[in-house]
Formats: structure tokens, sequence, C-alpha cells
């Protein structure tokens, strides 16, 4: 059964907008695995969070680590 003009028009449309995204994304880096900090930059980082993200950077790094970087402000 062929597809009528409007199913032909989205699946066209899909590959196209398909096409876009992955360009976009080997062009444009995107995501937390693309961020370099130095350690001085993420201790300055951890010593200015408070509450959930504290939470979650010391469930990442461990407690010693958020520790030392809460002391050394």
């Amino acid at each position: 059964m062929e597809r009528d003009i409007t199913g032909r028009a989205v699946q066209q449309s899909a590959k196209i907008v398909q096409r876009v995204m992955a360009r976009v994304q080997e062009k444009v880096p995107l995501g937390p695995g693309n961020v370099r900090m130095t350690p001085e930059e993420l201790k300055k980082e951890v010593a200015k969070m408070r509450g959930e993200p504290l939470l979650r950077m010391a469930e990442m790094l461990g407690n010693e680590d958020v520790i030392d970087a809460l002391r050394n402000k």
C-alpha cells in the first residue's frame, strides 16, 4: 500500500532533521564529556556549591575531596 503525501513528507523531514542533528553534534561540543576543568577551577566551583548540587558532587568525587575543597576556600 502506497503512503499518502503527508506520510512521505513526514518521513523525508525526519531524515533531514536527523542529518542536521548529526552535523550539529559533530561540530558543537555538547555535554559534560567535553568539559575540561583544572583542579583549581573544580575546587572553586565546589566551594560555591550549596544544597543538592553539593550532594551530587560529593557522590561523584567522594566526601573527602568535597570537604577539602570547602575548607580551602
